[in-house]
């Protein structure tokens, strides 16, 4: 399934290579290039060449070719998808079913499924998720169907245009009916795996609302 991608030229005397470049970092350089030498990039029905420039507003029109196959074992086991359409799923992951193929999980993840799901439908895609949820947590996760689509999503994903809201329960109860978790988080000591508050850690901020307090839980 091929994909057209249109672009415009937002500065006078651009050359294509440059314009091409910043517009779709997923592809390497080489991959540009030889876009551009099977005549996939086109204006006005016309193949251009990697040393044009081009004027102010021109439109571009670029032809991705179909994604290569990706070494993900295709498993059938029913989805719950809540949205669909010809760039990226939204799949309700369900509790204890790992995202990505790894160490002792090959054929009982997320990617799997999705991967059977596209061969009943006959759709040519791939797995790209853009985000990750932990094996034990559920929820709506966002997975693009191609590497271009992935990167314009990553590009939300940390802006007011991609929000997560996670329902959890937590141990003891918060003082405040609803509040702001400022604090860096780690590695914990002794742990590939574990996070904790740690001075040198990344900076995270948690807004939190208090929905329900019953026997020690919040």
């Amino acid at each position: 399934m091929s994909r057209e991608i249109r672009l415009t030229v937002g500065e006078e005397g651009q050359r294509l290579d440059k314009l091409l470049s910043g517009e779709l970092p997923e592809l390497s350089r080489s991959a540009l290039q030889s876009l551009i030498a099977k005549g996939c990039v086109t204006s006005g029905g016309k193949a251009l060449s990697k040393s044009a420039k081009l004027p102010l507003g021109q439109e571009v029109t670029v032809l991705l070719p179909d994604p290569a196959p990706l070494e993900v074992e295709a498993q059938n086991i029913p989805l719950d998808i809540v949205y669909e359409d010809g760039d990226l799923l939204v799949v309700n992951k369900a509790p204890g079913v790992l995202v990505h193929p790894g160490a002792g999980h090959f054929s009982d993840t997320v990617g799997n499924f999705i991967m059977e799901y596209y061969k009943n439908q006959g759709v040519e895609a791939d797995f790209h998720p853009v985000h990750r949820l932990d094996k034990g947590t559920s929820g709506l996760l966002v997975v693009a169907k191609h590497p271009h689509a992935q990167e314009k999503l990553k590009g939300q994903l940390h802006t007011a245009e991609f929000r997560r809201t996670y329902l959890a329960v937590c141990v003891g109860s918060p003082p405040a009916e609803a509040g702001e978790v400022d604090a860096p988080i780690g590695m914990a000591e002794g742990s590939i795996l574990a996070r904790a508050v740690r001075p040198d850690g990344l900076p995270a901020r948690t807004r939190y609302r208090v929905l329900a307090r019953r026997g020690g839980l919040s």
